[in-house]
């Protein structure tokens, strides 16, 4: 850990900084989350069930609300809803054993920040907290070498695509492009989506909303919205 002294000014920062809160029902993992994440400098606190979050958020006021998907009684996408009804400034991040374009989709349109997919690095979690709550903790707490040369996972996700004109010719020649991209690791239709006519799971060195922006010119596509995923690093 490292123990520099804070500047004042970086002090009253840090306190105004919203907590964090971990909804997730496995014990294990839960508290491995909270830990790690108050090693890191955050102020944490948690919740087994989607009722016990939502009561959490009706009671205080929290920057980001860590979700698992499946919980008991209401799940994740539920407790998102709920919770941006509750305070529309909070975030949701949603966490799965279990992904799926549906609820990534879903996710996203509820205003989800990032679909981070079990099992992951904690770093992972870390910077998408990181990046939406500011870069304070880590500027009054650089990371060590060691910390440095941990495995990170992702950048990936998910490019959500709806074609201009559904002309079959016009679908071909938009799917052979994407096939074409180095960034794009597959390509499926997606009909069942409302919406969106393809889906596009992508991999980027920066990150994927620029594959998104990149996407997004080919001619014959109208709109391309991307729906960032951590994904485990043997994917």
């Amino acid at each position: 850990m490292n123990n520099q002294t804070i500047p004042a000014e970086q002090q009253k920062e840090v306190k105004e900084m919203k907590p964090v809160l971990i909804v997730e029902d496995e014990t294990i993992m839960r508290e491995s989350l909270q830990d790690w994440l108050k090693e890191e400098g955050y102020e944490v606190d948690t919740a087994e069930s989607g009722e016990e979050a939502l009561q959490k958020i009706g009671e205080k006021e929290f920057g980001v609300a860590v979700l698992d998907l499946r919980l008991p009684g209401k799940d994740g996408l539920e407790v998102l809803r709920e919770a941006t009804e509750k305070d529309p400034k909070i975030k949701g991040i949603v966490i799965t054993a279990y992904p799926s374009v549906e609820t990534a989709v879903e996710a996203m349109r509820m205003g989800a920040v990032d679909y981070i997919v079990k099992p992951f690095a904690p770093d992972a979690l870390e910077k998408s907290i990181e990046e939406t709550l500011g870069p304070i903790q880590v500027e009054i707490k650089p990371k060590t070498a060691a910390e440095k040369e941990r495995v990170r996972v992702g950048p990936a996700g998910y490019v959500f695509i709806r074609l201009s004109d559904n002309n079959p010719q016009d679908c071909l020649d938009v799917r052979w492009k994407l096939e074409n991209m180095e960034e794009v690791l597959s390509i499926d239709a997606v009909v069942d989506i409302k919406d969106f006519d393809m889906v596009a799971v992508v991999s980027a060195p920066r990150t994927v909303n620029e594959v998104a922006h990149k996407i997004e010119k080919i001619p014959g596509i109208a709109f391309a919205k991307f729906a960032r995923i951590m994904l485990p690093p043997e994917f």
